[in-house]
């Protein structure tokens, strides 16, 4: 499986986009309580919003990936986690607002991201690896996920004694990486694509005239 050229780097982007969402539900609720020393009960009504408005999103976000397709919504959902693991990065220490405003689009880019790929593998795919396949992805995720928090975790331990806004501001900048290795990955995958399918078209068009 692993030796398919278009099928490894659409696991690594499920890797990357499950790294960066663990990541961050492990890594939010900690910032709001030692940063802004928030309750239990208010740290879940400032997830609740994306995590809510994900759960509405979740039809249009079908709707979207049969008109535009597959690599058109895998795009978008990248730049909503760049987007969001920058605003962290950038405002999440100075405002409330400005965490439940970053969760918001990483939770809506993580949807469409993790739909559209899913969807674009058991396309890919020939019938018979169909189920292997959906099973690697899914590994692939649990791995990011754990990879996420446990790489989080090890990062927070490090910076102990330094300014906790300061060390997790350090932990989204460096989380940025991910995204952008995400959109070079589904580049590549875009460009391997587009050959292999102008090379079926040209096999195909060379059967029927002979």
């Amino acid at each position: 499986m692993l030796r398919q050229k278009g099928f490894t780097p659409l696991i690594t982007i499920s890797f990357a986009a499950y790294f960066i969402n663990f990541a961050t539900l492990f890594c939010m609720p900690m910032m709001l309580a030692q940063v802004y020393h928030l309750s239990p009960m208010e740290i879940g009504l400032i997830i609740f919003p994306g995590a809510i408005t994900t759960a509405f999103a979740s039809k249009k976000i079908g709707k979207t990936i049969d008109r535009f397709g597959n690599t058109v919504v895998t795009r978008w959902g990248i730049g909503f986690l760049l987007l969001s693991v920058v605003l962290f990065a950038a405002v999440a220490n100075l405002s409330i607002y400005g965490v439940l405003i970053s969760y918001f689009f990483m939770s809506l880019g993580f949807s469409g991201l993790t739909a559209s790929n899913s969807n674009e593998i058991s396309q890919y795919l020939p019938k018979q690896h169909l189920g292997a396949g959906l099973g690697m992805n899914q590994l692939a995720s649990f791995f990011g996920g754990a990879f996420g928090v446990g790489v989080t975790g090890m990062l927070i331990v490090l910076q102990q004694g330094a300014d906790m806004a300061g060390a997790f501001q350090n932990i989204y900048f460096g989380l940025s990486v991910l995204p952008l290795l995400s959109f070079i990955l589904l580049k590549k995958y875009t460009i391997w694509h587009l050959k292999s399918m102008k090379k079926e078209n040209r096999r195909e068009s060379s059967i029927r005239s002979g």
